[in-house]
């Protein structure tokens, strides 16, 4: 008895410790994006609205500018008859000319601070952030996340959040990239292709086109959808392929001087869509259409790693699978040479389904 009397007291002690907060009373922001302006940083935040027996889901919108982070988050909260929160934070962005001028001391900053998930997703967005969030306000405050985040796991975008971001931001031999999002001319918004960063610095943007390709390279979650266009006997049609997972490695050769790698990448799908004049029933068309998705992957694989190159830029982590190899390998040293490295392309696919109808 005595020792039940001791646990209360101990737990009512420890309860009235707690800062009991209630939701309904903070503005719990769910998007927080920042832009250059002159010296200044602008910030921008969604963050949902409750009301009883609302059925919309509606978002507040919030801005400020100051130089630093927090002081751009005490003027958010000058602003509002709410405390504001960042503890439930879902998507960070950057707008395209901060990115562009450099992150460098918005990421030292985000890193410290211990109310921000490894989970975030973290975006860069064309031209302006703040534009980008007007358009999103309407949509609600969880649009912009849950757009990125239905695209990584059905579409072609690349797997990433904040803890991926920061593995490749920080680490030896490999560069940063993050998903580019855009206001199209009909108002809608969407993922047009990633941004990739270098030195704390937006270099290349890689289109929509680029983007599938890309997510065969980074080698997490390889699913995805592309059309070929396949010529046979004076006939020319598109098939459509759904790409539900895949592997890919690499290998390197002559390390001592210029390196050879040879990436090789298996692809594991289905095929959505077809011209009628291909039977899947003839093993002979299974093995055409497979061979022709080979070698357009081959080519777009293969230039996507010219470009890069061209670029200087090394989201793949070339660098780094080289630094596994070599025991002597010095970053600054292999990105001398980085340019001139020759790759070779090597792809496989495996048709495993071909649809109900066939």
């Amino acid at each position: 008895m005595k020792r039940i009397i001791c646990f209360m007291i101990i737990a009512s002690v420890l309860c009235g410790c707690l800062r009991m907060k209630v939701v309904d009373q903070l503005d719990i922001l769910k998007v927080l994006a920042f832009d250059k302006k002159e010296d200044k940083l602008v910030g921008t935040a969604l963050y949902p609205e409750y009301a009883q027996n609302d059925k919309e889901n509606k978002a507040g919108f919030l801005r400020a500018e100051a130089s630093t982070t927090n002081i751009i988050l005490s003027k958010m909260n000058r602003k509002t008859s709410s405390p504001v929160e960042i503890g439930k934070l879902k998507m960070l962005i950057f707008g395209e000319n901060l990115a562009r001028e450099g992150i460098s001391e918005l990421v030292r900053a985000i890193c410290k601070d211990p109310l921000i998930g490894s989970r975030v997703q973290v975006a860069v967005a064309e031209n302006s952030a703040e534009k980008l969030l007007k358009k999103a306000k309407k949509e609600g405050a969880l649009f912009l996340f849950e757009l990125v985040e239905q695209n990584i796991k059905k579409e072609s975008s690349p797997l990433t959040n904040l803890q991926v971001f920061l593995f490749n931001y920080y680490g030896e031999g490999r560069d940063a990239y993050l998903p580019f999002l855009k206001v199209k001319k009909d108002n809608s918004i969407a993922i047009d292709g990633v941004g990739i960063i270098k030195d704390g610095k937006l270099k290349l943007h890689l289109n929509e086109k680029d983007m599938f390709t890309f997510k065969l390279l980074s080698g997490h979650n390889m699913n995805g959808n592309i059309e070929v266009l396949v010529k046979k006997e004076n006939k020319k049609g598109y098939v459509a392929l759904n790409n539900l997972y895949g592997v890919m490695s690499m290998r390197a050769s002559n390390l001592d001087s210029i390196p050879k790698v040879t990436v090789h990448i298996t692809m594991n799908g289905l095929i959505k869509d077809l011209p009628s004049w291909l039977n899947l029933k003839d093993i002979q068309n299974v093995k055409f259409i497979s061979k022709e998705i080979e070698k357009k992957q081959n080519e777009e694989v293969y230039q996507l790693l010219k470009k890069l190159q061209k670029y200087e830029v090394d989201p793949v982590g070339i660098g780094d699978f080289i630094r596994g190899k070599k025991r002597d390998w010095k970053e600054k040293e292999f990105y001398k040479i980085y340019p001139f490295i020759t790759f070779r392309v090597e792809t496989k696919l495996n048709l495993i389904q071909s649809g109900i109808g066939e």
